[in-house]
C-alpha cells in the first residue's frame, strides 16, 4: 500500500495526470493514511458490445487502485472506499 502511494500516485498527482488518488484518514491522526483508491478515465472498445449505433470507443471510469492498511482492515473501510468511488464517479464523471 504505502509503496504505490509513494513511488506512483504522488507522482502522477504533481503531474496532474490519471490516475487520480483519494486518501482515506484517521480523525485521531490526520496524517497517517489509512486507505485510499485510485480512479483512472478510459475508453472501452464497443466492438462485440450489445446494442446498434454505438461509438467505437465508450468512455469509463477504472478503479485502478484500492487499498487498506493492515491494521483496518475487516472495519468497513474498504466497503466504505468502494462507496465513496463510485459516488465520486456519479458525481464527478471524469475524475
Amino acid at each position: 500500500m504505502n509503496e504505490w502511494l509513494r513511488n506512483m500516485a504522488s507522482g502522477h498527482q504533481q503531474k496532474n495526470i490519471i490516475p487520480r488518488t483519494y486518501v482515506a484518514t484517521l480523525p485521531a491522526d490526520p496524517g497517517k493514511v489509512v486507505g485510499y483508491y485510485a480512479l483512472s478515465a478510459f475508453l472501452v472498445e464497443a466492438d462485440g458490445m450489445p446494442g446498434k449505433r454505438l461509438p467505437d470507443k465508450v468512455s469509463a471510469v477504472l478503479l485502478a487502485r484500492l487499498a487498506v492498511d493492515r491494521n483496518q482492515k475487516g472495519q468497513g473501510l474498504g466497503e466504505y472506499l468502494l462507496g465513496h468511488a463510485l459516488h465520486t464517479v456519479v458525481a464527478n464523471p471524469n475524475p
